[in-house]
């Protein structure tokens, strides 16, 4: 992959006004003899962000999608129900799992969720 690729399963966000929570980010299986991402690259399954519950004058507070929580690894964060106008739940990540004829891939690139939360894996293809 290029510089400029990208590859993306995220989940859907919630509607800016709603209470609604985010979309779980989808599945990315990439099996071949090598892969390869340069510096620049993207291959993302971001949960999507919860909904902001705000009306009027009241500023929104969304809950970040299951990618943009280091502490709580794959999960969203959770919705605020204790506000006026509660907010949605971040939706969870999604799974990444690349496979190769050596086990092993050149990954330069940009890639959520992050190999920590157990949500990525890089391995040997799969017996025939």
């Amino acid at each position: 992959m290029g510089q400029r690729g990208k590859i993306t399963a995220n989940g859907g966000s919630a509607a800016e006004n709603s209470a609604g929570g985010g979309g779980s980010g989808g599945s990315i299986l990439i099996e071949a003899s090598s892969v390869s991402m340069e510096s620049g690259g993207n291959i993302t399954a971001d949960g999507g962000k919860g909904g902001g519950g705000s009306y009027g004058l009241q500023t929104p507070s969304y809950a970040a999608g299951g990618a943009d929580v280091v502490i709580d690894g794959a999960d969203g964060t959770n919705g605020d129900e204790k506000r006026v106008y509660p907010t949605g739940g971040g939706g969870g990540v999604g799974r990444i799992a690349i496979s190769t004829s050596t086990g092993s891939a050149s990954l330069k690139g940009y890639l959520s969720p992050a190999l920590s939360t157990g949500c990525r894996t890089t391995g040997p293809l799969p017996a025939n």
